[in-house]
C-alpha cells in the first residue's frame, strides 16, 4: 500500500508514485484547472515526470511535499496538495489543484486545513504561505476558511501581480 500521510472524514493524502502519471497530466491539462497554475499553460510530458521526480526527492530530503488527494475508499482521485519550496524558496508554500467535478464539495478546505495541521504537527512549520492571482476569489476563500490571512499583494518584475496569505501555527485555532 502507498504511503498515506493523514487522512480527513472524507479524504486521505497519499504520496504521489510515478503511477500518478496520467492522472497528473490530465488534472494539469485542464483549462478550468490551469488557468490559476503558474503560467495559465498546459503541463508538458517532460514536466510532468519531473513534478512526479522532485516530489518524491521532497519525501526524501523534506518528508513532506504534493501528495495525492482520494476518497478514503480509494475510488475516487480528487487531486493533489501539499506544502513544496517552489524554486528553493525559504518559505514552505501551500498548493492544491482539484479536478472540476470536484468542486463545490468543500474538499479544497477539508484538505488545506488537513495539510497546514499535518506539517505544523509533524514537521514543527510555523508558518505556511500560499501564493494566488488576484482574480482567484474560490481560492482566496478557501485559504481564508482554513485559517490563513492575506500579507501583501506583489507586483513582480513582469508586471504579474499575486496576493499572498499566511498561515502561522500559533495564531491558528486548528493547531
Amino acid at each position: 500500500m502507498t504511503d498515506v500521510f493523514f487522512e480527513t472524514n472524507r479524504l486521505r493524502m497519499r504520496a504521489v508514485t510515478e503511477f500518478d502519471f496520467d492522472q497528473m497530466l490530465a488534472l494539469y491539462s485542464d483549462p478550468q484547472v490551469i488557468k490559476y497554475v503558474d503560467d495559465g499553460q498546459p503541463i508538458s510530458v517532460e514536466d510532468c515526470h519531473l513534478w512526479i521526480e522532485r516530489t518524491l526527492n521532497n519525501y526524501q530530503t523534506q518528508g513532506y511535499g504534493m501528495t495525492v488527494i482520494e476518497s478514503r475508499d480509494g475510488e475516487s482521485f480528487i487531486g493533489f496538495v501539499g506544502v513544496t519550496h517552489p524554486g528553493n524558496q525559504v518559505e514552505a508554500e501551500i498548493k492544491y489543484s482539484l479536478f472540476p467535478q470536484h468542486w463545490g464539495k468543500g474538499y479544497a478546505t477539508e484538505v488545506v486545513q488537513g495539510m497546514l495541521v499535518y506539517v505544523a504537527e509533524k514537521f514543527g512549520l510555523e508558518r505556511v504561505i500560499a501564493t494566488t492571482y488576484p482574480e482567484n476569489t474560490q481560492s482566496h476563500r478557501v485559504l481564508e476558511k482554513s485559517g490563513m490571512s492575506c500579507f501583501q499583494t506583489v507586483i513582480d518584475e513582469d508586471g504579474d501581480t499575486s496576493k499572498d496569505f499566511e498561515w502561522l501555527a500559533e495564531s491558528s485555532s486548528a493547531h
